[in-house]
């Protein structure tokens, strides 16, 4: 089976979006959110209290350098991304479903994966992520994909793939 997707920016910002917050939030746990959270209010209570010691710098410190390491990897992937699209000047790619594999084509290169190659997909709203490792994954849009086209890459999927639905 084959069928044609369109890459479009708001597509890539979701996936994008959606990755970095999503393998934050798992990488960290919610015992690790949780403290977190914890140390934004203890520091916020040491402010509010007038409290301007070395304890209040270093907490401050930890705080600003995660937020900075959330920042910084949230735009170097957005940045990998747009690089990536701008190699597609017609933003279109050819996908074709076959028994052995998946294979997408477009204007910058092809790649053919097999199907035990995926570990992951989360389906977002307007396209898929299919993941070969935890911070590597294919951006799928689903935007004019043929029902029937999403079902057989579904049921193509290995038993083992990981699907989340967000």
């Amino acid at each position: 089976m084959e069928f044609t997707v369109h890459y479009d920016d708001r597509v890539i910002h979701n996936a994008v979006n959606t990755f970095v917050k999503l393998r934050l939030l798992e990488g960290m746990g919610q015992l690790g959110l949780f403290a977190l959270v914890l140390t934004a209010v203890g520091l916020a209570y040491l402010l509010w209290q007038g409290d301007r010691s070395w304890l209040a710098g270093i907490i401050g410190t930890v705080l600003a350098v995660f937020v900075v390491i959330f920042v910084l990897l949230w735009q170097w992937r957005h940045a990998e991304m747009r690089r990536k699209l701008a190699t597609i000047p017609s933003r279109q790619g050819l996908v074709t479903l076959s028994e052995d594999g998946l294979t997408v084509d477009t204007e910058a290169g092809g790649t053919s994966l097999p199907w035990t190659s995926f570990t992951e997909v989360w389906r977002l709203e307007r396209c898929w992520l299919l993941f070969l490792a935890p911070n590597n994954f294919i951006t799928l849009p689903t935007d004019g994909v043929p029902e029937e086209a999403l079902s057989d890459l579904d049921a193509h999927l290995p038993q083992t793939c990981r699907r989340i639905e967000i």
